[in-house]
């Protein structure tokens, strides 16, 4: 046999890796095929009617399979767990802030693990595309969802009518925190490791205006609202806690667990009136209303189990909650 000289041999890996890299493209063109529909609607046609059949298509609806709207409603919550016109919304707001471009499919693979919440190796055979491109697209894109929130949510975006705002804390259950065991985790709701998170809400527009944490679950509700004991200096409490960033002439409203601060936040005294009572009764519900509609997304209501240590694992769950 005659032996190559090093100019065909350095030829033929070229053409091998080119090859493989050709190979590597068709086999992710025929796994897209298996699963993702071959239309999607250009920007110029997204609203409600598009992103709702797109949407449907995606989770293996057939356009054929006629049904009423209500029930075409029903399928499109279950898998994305809200309606198409927050996603539109959303879209919306995505292209305006951000330059970065939208691959509709992947903001729906987001969002529907969101309300899921797959492992990847179920993500896989759902969508059609490997473990690790499904990991990397929900981090990516869930993380862009996630962005919005300093524009979303914000006292800014108060109704000039609104003096009131119900204020609560909500528990996210999580998976052991093994790098730091503790029973400050310990959530008295779950009976087991779990953190909180502090919301505000609008009662006139339906808003939250605004969202803090996490913290360990046996945090006090006033010490979370304040950043710190009230028997220390507050020199010492965090700039970042409630306490410190409550609009002039509004007041909170919260159940019995925040009596201790009645200069930020309002209970229900015996001595109110009969309207007073029903409006913060009513109030509160909102909220309790607002909890139960994050819990709809399995990734705030099944046990969240992602993070390599406490520091890590605190921040994805801050990430989900805000994209939420």
């Amino acid at each position: 046999m005659t032996r190559k000289s090093s100019s065909d041999v350095e030829s033929l890996r070229r053409q091998v890796a080119s090859l493989k890299k050709e190979n590597k493209e068709l086999q992710k063109l025929v796994h897209q095929s298996k699963r993702i529909p071959k239309y999607i609607p250009p920007p110029s046609t997204i609203n409600k009617e598009t992103i709702l059949s797109f949407g449907l298509s995606l989770v293996g609806t057939p356009k054929w399979l006629t049904c009423g709207a209500w029930l075409k409603m029903r399928r499109f919550r279950s898998h994305f767990g809200v309606g198409p016109s927050a996603i539109v919304a959303l879209i919306s707001d995505m292209k305006r802030l951000q330059s970065k471009p939208i691959n509709l499919t992947y903001l729906f693979i987001a969002i529907a693990w969101l309300k899921i919440y797959e492992t990847e190796e179920q993500m896989a055979g759902r969508w059609g595309y490997g473990e690790k491109h499904c990991r990397d697209t929900v981090l990516d894109y869930v993380a862009r969802i996630q962005a919005m929130k300093k524009w979303r949510i914000s006292f800014r975006r108060i109704s000039t009518k609104s003096r009131f705002l119900p204020v609560d804390t909500v528990h996210i259950r999580c998976q052991e925190f093994r790098c730091t065991p503790d029973s400050k985790w310990y959530s008295f709701k779950f009976s087991g490791p779990a953190v909180a998170f502090e919301v505000v809400t609008d009662p006139d527009t339906g808003y939250m205006v605004w969202i803090n944490g996490p913290e360990p679950a046996n945090i006090d509700d006033c010490v979370f609202l304040r950043g710190g004991k009230k028997d220390k200096p507050k020199s010492t409490w965090k700039r970042s806690a409630l306490y410190f960033h409550i609009p002039s002439g509004v007041k909170l409203v919260g159940d019995s667990a925040y009596s201790s601060q009645p200069d930020k936040v309002t209970t229900t005294k015996d001595a109110h009136d009969t309207k007073t009572k029903k409006l913060f009764a009513r109030m509160k519900s909102m909220q309790e209303t607002c909890f139960k509609r994050f819990k709809d997304f399995k990734v705030l209501r099944e046990a969240f189990r992602h993070g390599t240590g406490t520091d890590d694992k605190m921040e994805k769950i801050k990430t989900s909650f805000e994209a939420v």
